[in-house]
């Protein structure tokens, strides 16, 4: 039982992490603090490390539904677990959120992701884009012998923190449906307008049809 529950429990609590400290960053932005591009990115990506080293031997660290729907095309999680991960990740990220909005209860956002300057069906394009490159280089590092201790966890930090300095503006840069479905609930049940959640599907097909192509996109590259 003790083991069943292990991979779940440190999805919550890695989910909870990231989602945690990327919607910092918009939270304070909002509040006028001064969070250009790269320090977006360095919440993200260092959360993304920390997460990790913290939790990935008890589950992988996946913290993000898109990569854990890509594990399971790859045949890397069995697809039993699935459901469990995910109820696990989606349930973090939304604590993490409501964490941020009672610490910050006058903060005008706390962290939403929103389409930016490529409205709607261009961020769509790019959250997909953004989640192949992710979930390639998740695939690509975790199958480098060379690629031990803390390797790894940096190298998908850091990709993580490129992505969002550089395409934050452009789509929001979430490449997970957990961290932009929990800020987005959270916002809904405070104010109770629904226009919070009308974007977050962007977040949800993006991000899992960018995975499933990087699984497959792999396949081919290997063969």
């Amino acid at each position: 039982m003790k083991l069943q529950l292990r991979a779940p429990v440190a999805e919550f609590f890695g989910t909870f992490g990231l989602v945690l400290s990327a919607s910092s960053a918009g939270t304070l932005a909002s509040l006028g603090e001064p969070i250009g591009p790269l320090l977006d990115g360095l919440f993200s990506g260092i959360a993304v490390i920390a997460m990790i080293l913290i939790f990935g031997k008890a589950s992988g660290a996946h913290i993000n539904p898109a990569v854990s729907v890509a594990m399971v095309r790859a045949g890397k999680l069995k697809k039993e677990q699935l459901p469990g991960y995910l109820l696990a990740q989606f349930s973090g990220a939304i604590l993490a959120s409501v964490v941020i909005r009672n610490l910050f209860p006058d903060a005008p956002s706390i962290g939403m992701n929103l389409p930016g300057s490529l409205g709607t069906f261009g961020s769509m394009w790019l959250e997909g884009l953004l989640t192949t490159i992710l979930v390639g280089v998740i695939l690509w590092i975790i199958d480098q012998k060379w690629a031990v201790g803390p390797v790894p966890a940096i190298v998908i930090g850091l990709t993580v923190t490129a992505e969002v300095a550089l395409a934050g503006s452009w789509s929001g840069a979430s490449m997970n449906p957990a961290r932009s479905f929990g800020p987005a609930l959270v916002s809904t049940l405070a104010s109770g307008d629904l226009q919070n959640l009308q974007m977050v599907w962007i977040y949800f097909v993006g991000p899992v049809a960018g995975g499933l192509l990087a699984v497959t996109v792999c396949r081919i590259c290997k063969d």
